[in-house]
């Protein structure tokens, strides 16, 4: 799929303690578009792609700041992954009559898991999933189109 956009952040250790634990961010869209002429009708569709990966640390409790250490007392944090997707789909229809049909689906995906530590220790794992599909399809005939003008 093009064209295509990428914005990438090197990832960083964000905890001396354990630095497999990295902070990260990463955001791709792509975007492909094409027609088609048919006999007896032509087609334009558009794809959408959109994904973000990230990874991060915060506080276990949200008023004070996350300051992680080599030090085991300073391992109280949340350490947060995130990965989405957004997938959609935009396509016309015209035939030789002029009725135009306009289909647009739609599917959005997003996971969350964040793991809460407490002195180094792993109290919790929760993983907060979240889906959406929608489709919608239109016609729209040519007459409606001659009243307009």
């Amino acid at each position: 799929m093009s064209p295509a956009a990428c914005n990438q952040q090197t990832p960083i250790s964000g905890n001396p303690y354990k630095p497999e634990e990295e902070d990260s961010f990463s955001l791709n869209v792509a975007q492909k578009t094409t027609t088609q002429q048919h006999d007896d009708s032509q087609d334009l569709s558009q794809q959408t792609l959109f994904k973000l990966k990230a990874s991060f640390h915060t506080a276990l409790d949200s008023a004070s700041a996350v300051k992680l250490t080599e030090q085991k007392s300073s391992q109280n944090y949340k350490y947060h992954l995130i990965d989405d997707e957004e997938r959609s789909q935009t396509s016309v229809t015209q035939n030789k009559k002029g009725d135009l049909t306009a289909n647009y689906s739609q599917q959005l995906t997003q996971n969350e898991t964040v793991k809460p530590y407490q002195q180094a220790q792993l109290i919790d794992s929760v993983e907060i999933p979240h889906s959406v599909k929608s489709e919608s399809s239109r016609l729209f005939a040519a007459a409606q189109f001659d009243a307009q003008i």
